[in-house]
């Protein structure tokens, strides 16, 4: 399974644990830290984030996948933003574009489908205008759904 797959599928795992529990946003993150970590672990990836399990705190982004051989960083594999606030989506969005790594994700909420497509598409969008994307840059959005209680991914490649 690739790295978008298993994130999806961590995604909507907890949303399914999420139905006996009554969470608020701070209880989200933590839980999908938690397992993103666990799932990066599983990867044999070092793994940075505020969650129990990690290898380190968080470094510089919400959950960071990193390899590393003898002390000398090689590659990232994954960074991921997480902002329930809709109104601080574009501030943590615009933190991904300036990354390096094979994976950018941005988890995020909005009220419908329609309100998540249209997000999205701006997100896009400022991924086209930004003068230092490069091409072969892989996204993943995963839009938490108010009105139906799920999630919404997209993938996107520039």
């Amino acid at each position: 399974m690739s790295h978008v797959e298993n994130i999806i599928k961590v995604l909507d795992e907890v949303v399914e644990d999420s139905k006996s529990n009554s969470w608020c946003d701070g209880d989200w993150t933590r839980e999908i830290k938690n397992r993103l970590c666990n799932l990066g672990k599983e990867k044999r990836y070092w793994t940075y984030a505020s969650a129990e399990n990690s290898d380190g705190g968080e470094w510089l982004y919400d959950v960071t996948w990193l390899t590393y051989s003898n002390n000398r960083l090689l590659n990232t594999e994954l960074i991921l933003e997480s902002e329930w606030d809709m109104n601080g989506i574009d501030f943590d969005f615009q933190k991904l574009l300036l990354a390096k790594s094979e994976l950018k994700s941005l988890i995020f909420q909005q009220k419908s489908g329609l309100a998540a497509q249209h997000k999205i598409e701006d997100l896009i969008s400022q991924i086209n205008k930004y003068s230092k994307t490069t091409s072969d840059e892989e996204y993943l959005f995963s839009c938490w759904l108010q009105d139906e209680r799920q999630f919404f991914h997209s993938k996107y490649r520039t």
